[in-house]
């Protein structure tokens, strides 16, 4: 998912205002898919993910 996005980000969105305001929260589509069951993450924890095996 895209970090920050109003549609796919996890955990921080922007406002929706374009005045680069950032919120708690999560995008529309990243909450749909996490409450489905799967597991959600963008871009930017993605290599941590990779290597905590």
């Amino acid at each position: 998912m895209k970090a920050r996005s109003p549609s796919c980000g996890c955990g921080e969105v922007y406002d929706g205002t374009f005045t680069h305001t950032l919120t708690p929260g999560w995008g529309v589509a990243a909450r749909l898919l996490d409450e489905a069951g799967l597991e959600v993450m963008d871009e930017e924890h993605l290599q941590a993910w990779l290597y905590q095996s």
